[in-house]
């Protein structure tokens, strides 16, 4: 299944938790791009990790993660920096 692009508004533990299951889920084998708003603080950086992770696993094209300013930094994947499409 393609899945071209996913854009996902996470303000709540719930919507958190749906991004994680579609991403494990829904095995597209190349994504044209992951957006990521995140709205309130109630996120894990672990889970934005994971979701990154899975997102350059699949080639994604383009990436945009957008968080709260004034929250401590979050660690991306390297991989993040050096995936090729």
């Amino acid at each position: 299944m393609l899945v071209p692009k996913l854009k996902y508004d996470v303000e709540y533990e719930s919507d958190s938790r749906f991004v994680s299951r579609f991403l494990l889920l829904h095995k597209a084998p190349v994504l044209e791009s992951l957006c990521l708003k995140i709205n309130k603080f109630h996120y894990s950086h672990l889970d934005i990790g994971i979701w990154v992770r899975n997102a350059v696993d699949r080639r994604v094209h383009t990436r945009e993660i957008e968080y709260p300013t004034g929250e401590n930094p979050i660690s991306l994947p390297r991989s993040l920096y050096t995936a090729k499409h």
